[in-house]
């Protein structure tokens, strides 16, 4: 009851705060690497090229094609160069800079946004909860630390909605720091479009302040084709580029095509706690008694057009996350108001409540620290905290790391030419593995992959590095049942290596 007590009796706002500035910042120091390869390739590697440390030929076709925005590039060339002028140069001392930039962006974004909206929380309770779920929803710390085109995209939108929900709307501020998040991802403008076709039909605003926030965008639209002239070398439209190569080429659909009700199946497989299932329910009720809610629009805006386009990948969805505490706090609202029995509206309302909110602080404490990218995670920091600078080979077997993708983009920015991958088609291969006193020899796989299988070839190897904590393993296990693996790859050393470890020189 101590915890209901806090809730109910207590405005601790700012403690709610300090604790998420903490997780925040456990977050990005835990997130090695990044979630899908777009983070890097269209972003490190582009910052990585104005630093002088790699060839354009080796970026990938869409820098070819100059059909990618160079604002978020040139944030991370500006980090970077700082850095390098004190002598940093570990790659994951840089790229963890980002994410904490990246977290103190979201937390200042959060904080102005839930403070316009904690008055459509009607109860002191209530409150709490939001501050709760705006900081705390599992899948937020993780991606809220994310240098992607998509979390600052939904940052800069965050942003953007809390000044135009402020008593006094700032029109021109609206359209700066929506023409920023249109710059670093251009799909942000679904969501845009909902939120001038509510400011339109509501009659919330006029029709010269919507002209204002407009203009405020064309400006930094401008902007964009100044910088990008200046990144590329020559004049420059990125945006009708992409839309060239993605829409009228039907580039995006080559990477994979999904029906239009395809976002209904990623709410409900992807998130934990049944939290996709709840959102949609939630969206639904908010539809049928709250439909002139501008969040409200702007959510189902992006969702419905990003449900045409043939590719759908719940990363799409990023930059409404931020969105959901409020959605899920007003739909429980009226779920509390208007459809739950009398008997259900005190204590066992708020002790379920507490309870899932807790699940989630938990997931959030576990679930979010732990990266499953399978390109750079804990494994290859650990390979480069010890082993830097001396030969390495990395012998993996499975789905470990993309078979193509090493061959035709390598990844300078972690890997130097003193890393060598070679795939083994069979476990048993180990066995034929030639070592040398001169080489740092390693196995790399994922336990899935070998579910089942004799592990005897490992003879002679030392388990030094695994991606996933047993804690978060145990974790998966209660939410999602003994059949269900998670993605744990592990790396084993050659033991009689030790003696070559840099550490130990």
């Amino acid at each position: 009851m101590e915890v209901l007590s806090f809730f109910k009796k207590r405005n601790n706002y700012f403690l709610f705060l300090s604790i998420a500035v903490v997780l925040y910042g456990i977050t990005a120091f835990k997130s090695d690497g990044f979630y899908q390869v777009d983070e890097h390739y269209q972003i490190i590697e582009f910052a990585q090229l104005k630093s002088g440390n790699i060839e354009p030929e080796s970026l990938p076709w869409e820098f070819h094609e100059k059909m990618r925005p160079t604002l978020q590039p040139m944030i991370a060339y500006g980090v970077f160069s700082f850095l390098e002028a004190f002598g940093v140069d570990n790659p994951y001392t840089k790229a963890l800079v980002l994410r904490l930039l990246t977290a103190l962006l979201a937390l200042v974004a959060i904080h102005r946004f839930v403070k316009v909206t904690e008055t459509q929380i009607q109860s002191d309770w209530g409150k709490r909860c939001y501050y709760f779920l705006a900081f705390f929803l599992y899948f937020l710390p993780y991606v809220n630390v994310r240098f992607s085109s998509e979390t600052w995209s939904g940052l800069f939108l965050l942003l953007g909605v809390s000044y135009v929900l402020r008593k006094d709307r700032n029109y021109y501020m609206l359209g700066v720091l929506l023409g920023v998040a249109f710059l670093f991802r251009f799909q942000i403008s679904f969501a845009v479009l909902g939120l001038f076709l509510y400011l339109y039909f509501s009659r919330t605003s006029k029709l010269k302040d919507v002209l204002k926030a407009l203009a405020g965008i064309l400006i930094l639209v401008f902007v964009g084709i100044v910088l990008d002239s200046w990144f590329y070398g020559e004049f420059v439209v990125s945006q009708w580029n992409y839309v060239y190569q993605n829409v009228i080429l039907g580039k995006a659909a080559s990477f994979g095509v999904s029906p239009w009700y395809g976002y209904v199946f990623i709410l409900y497989y992807a998130p934990l706690l049944a939290t996709g299932i709840i959102v949609l329910f939630a969206l639904l009720v908010k539809l049928r008694y709250e439909p002139k809610n501008m969040v409200l629009w702007i959510v189902v805006s992006s969702i419905l057009i990003h449900s045409l386009v043939a590719r759908k990948d719940a990363r799409f969805l990023f930059p409404l996350l931020n969105f959901v505490p409020i959605l899920l706090m007003g739909a429980g609202q009226i779920v509390k108001h208007k459809l739950l029995p009398s008997w259900m509206k005190n204590k066992l309302l708020k002790f379920g409540t507490m309870t899932y909110l807790l699940m989630h602080f938990t997931l959030a404490l576990g679930v979010s620290q732990y990266n499953r990218n399978e390109i750079v995670n804990n494994l290859t920091k650990n390979l480069y905290q010890n082993y830097h600078g001396r030969p390495i080979a990395i012998y993996y077997y499975g789905n470990v790391l993309p078979k193509n993708l090493f061959k035709v983009h390598p990844m300078p920015f972690y890997y130097d030419s003193s890393v060598h991958f070679k795939e083994l088609t069979n476990l048993k291969d180990v066995a034929q593995v030639k070592t040398s006193a001169e080489v740092n020899t390693f196995i790399w796989f994922n336990e899935k992959d070998v579910a089942g299988k004799n592990l005897n070839h490992l003879e002679g190897y030392e388990l030094v590095q695994e991606s996933c904590p047993q804690y978060i393993q145990q974790l998966y296990t209660w939410l999602r049942g003994k059949n269900r693996h998670v993605d744990n790859e592990v790396l084993y050393l050659k033991t009689n290596r030790e003696s070559v470890r840099l550490h130990d020189q």
